[in-house]
């Protein structure tokens, strides 16, 4: 079976039709990926970069974080500090109402002593009336 050139060609214009027809379907899909996969590397760099961004954020409130911590183990230094002092007050207050509680006792004691003394002397301003009574007595008669 001897063919033509022409008939060499009836036959192989349906079958590179059909490749023409399918590399047309495959470029457009291509196509269709190549923009698919614009879109997505838009969206990857646009991703990265608000990435980038909200690292860097993290970062600087991990330092502005690190710095409070820094004052806030100060602050509880000063704080203690402050503790001891107030205690140390508190003791000295202590000693000072033990000593206030002493002098009160004393100033008690002494009361008693004046009220003791305030008799004494009633019953020896009674006794010079007494007695001066007695010496005008004897001095009258």
């Amino acid at each position: 079976m001897n063919l033509t050139p022409e008939q060499r060609l009836n036959q192989i214009e349906p079958l590179l039709a059909e490749q023409t027809a399918q590399l047309d379907l495959h470029t457009a899909q291509l196509r269709r990926i190549t923009t698919g996969i614009q879109t997505l590397t838009e969206a990857v760099v646009t991703q990265s970069d608000n990435i980038t961004f909200l690292l860097q954020k993290t970062e600087n409130l991990e330092t502005r974080i690190d710095r409070l911590e820094d004052k806030v183990d100060k602050l509880e230094g000063r704080f203690d500090k402050l503790e001891g002092r107030f205690d140390k007050l508190e003791g000295q207050f202590d000693k000072l109402e033990g000593r206030f509680d002493k002098l009160e006792g004393r100033f008690d004691k002494l009361e008693e002593g004046q009220q003791e003394m305030k008799q004494v002397q009633a019953q020896q301003g009674e006794m010079l009336t007494t007695i001066l009574n007695i010496l005008q007595k004897r001095s009258d008669n």
